[in-house]
């Protein structure tokens, strides 16, 4: 799925270089706190790809999905070979 279109530190990897087309994956359950983030990459018309999980079937506790971050929780943002996670400071970082 793709949309329209970042943890306690401003993230470098969020925006491309200059002439360089960024692009994020977000990990996203609907009613979580991923929607803040899902909702400011649509505001910012950015391009995402959005890869929905379930609470349901175990996807957040998979290795693969841990390795990308570590609480087993969502969001989470792959941007520019970096992870972020912590809606929060993702939403701020986007915003700077």
């Amino acid at each position: 799925m793709v949309g329209r279109g970042g943890l306690g530190y401003r993230p470098s990897g969020f925006r491309a270089a200059p002439g360089e087309r960024s692009r994020m994956k977000l990990y996203h359950i609907p009613g979580s706190r991923s929607c803040r983030v899902r909702w400011l990459l649509e505001e910012q018309g950015a391009a995402y790809e959005l890869v929905p999980l379930s609470l349901m079937d175990g996807s957040l506790r998979t290795e693969s999905y841990l390795a990308k971050n570590p609480l087993g929780r969502v969001p989470t943002v792959e941007a520019q070979g970096e992870t972020f996670y912590e809606s929060g400071a993702i939403v701020q970082s986007l915003l700077e």
